[in-house]
């Protein structure tokens, strides 16, 4: 059964939020969850371990928060994106028929090649970074300096996996509309809404 957070609308009918998926095939076994499934942490560790999310969307446009708990930077590096795969031991990004956002230098990276240099600085412990996963586009894009920035396409066929890939000591929280989003990326959200023309889900995800 997939991990999924349930709520109740006031009408009494069920709200079902994203979270982190404790399933063996979507979680290195060196990730440790808690909070519900809403935080993951790696132990220091030599290799990349990956975690996915355990709703997958093939429409629409998915926004999400996650907060780090150490300052970003080559000894904590963390990507977040969309592969077509599920791999565990690698950085989703430099896997085949995959995209990313680096946590800590906000570069996008698409099938190892980096396909937009984006450097002003590290994230700082606590920062609330905003992805959107537009599955219309086949898109990752990321919050950095005020901006929401898109990937390239990701290549390949459906299914599309959201997913979120650690390395070094560090504790990363999901936050799938569980709670509001900050005031500075939900002003992101809807900037970016009025100026494309589309409506970015915050919530509910099934």
């Amino acid at each position: 059964m997939l991990a999924r957070r349930m709520l109740m609308k006031p009408s009494g009918a069920p709200v079902t939020y994203a979270t982190f998926s404790p399933l063996a095939n979507r979680k290195s076994a060196n990730i440790t969850l808690s909070n519900g499934n809403l935080s993951a942490s790696l132990l220091s560790t030599a290799s990349p371990n990956t975690v996915y999310l355990a709703i997958d969307k093939t429409s629409g446009l998915w926004a999400f928060e996650i907060t780090n708990s150490v300052n970003m930077n080559g000894s904590n590096l963390t990507t977040a994106g969309v592969s077509t795969s599920l791999v565990l031991n690698n950085y989703i990004g430099f896997i085949t028929n995959s995209v990313c956002c680096v946590a800590y230098d906000g570069r996008m990276v698409n099938n190892s090649s980096t396909s937009s240099a984006y450097y002003d600085g590290f994230f700082n412990s606590g920062t609330k970074r905003l992805y959107v996963f537009d599955a219309n586009t086949r898109k990752i894009l990321c919050s950095k300096s005020g901006v929401l920035k898109a990937s390239t396409a990701v290549t390949g066929t459906n299914p599309l996996y959201m997913g979120l890939t650690i390395y070094g000591t560090n504790t990363h929280t999901l936050n799938a509309g569980q709670s509001a989003f900050s005031v500075e990326n939900e002003s992101l959200l809807s900037a970016y809404e009025a100026a494309n023309g589309v409506a970015i889900n915050r919530g509910v995800w099934a």
